[in-house]
């Protein structure tokens, strides 16, 4: 399980060769998402010290930003779901149609009708009724490998 919150950066304070220190305070107003979060979370600080000058530079004082916090006993199962993919869209295709002529031919025939591009394979597999859980898991992959899917949308 994880726990989503939103904070705005209120200071800023470099220190020697890039690194710094960063506050941030729980968002309060400022648009109808954070007053959500503000019904959740009425007060809140976090600061940073960060030592990486890349990382430094990536805050600016007034921007808000989310906050994942992760039981540290789900993160390996995180990591593995957040990091780089190890296959890629073909590898997908390639076993999402492997064992099924009727799921192949479909796939086909919608990268026919796209001109070869990335076929709509949720269509192509709802058209010839293959309705299982691991067809689906795999177009949403295929979709979140696309970046048209976000990690939380692949459940």
């Amino acid at each position: 399980m994880s726990v989503k919150a939103k904070f705005k950066c209120c200071s800023k304070t470099e220190l020697i060769g890039g690194s710094g220190r960063v506050e941030f305070f729980a968002v309060t107003n400022g648009s109808n998402e954070n007053k959500t979060f503000w019904k959740y979370t009425p007060s809140g600080k976090i600061e940073m010290q960060i030592d990486n000058p890349e990382a430094f530079k990536m805050f600016e004082v007034g921007k808000e930003y989310y906050v994942d916090f992760v039981n540290p006993d789900d993160f390996k199962a995180a990591e593995a779901i957040t990091s780089e993919p190890a296959l890629n869209e073909q590898d997908l295709l390639t076993i999402l149609a492997k064992n099924n002529k009727q799921l192949a031919d479909a796939i086909e025939k919608e990268k026919a009708a796209k001109g070869n591009k990335c076929p709509d394979l949720e269509q192509a597999t709802r058209n010839v009724g293959v309705e299982s859980g691991e067809a689906l898991m795999l177009i949403k992959l295929i979709q979140y490998l696309n970046g048209e899917k976000k990690i939380e949308e692949l459940a």
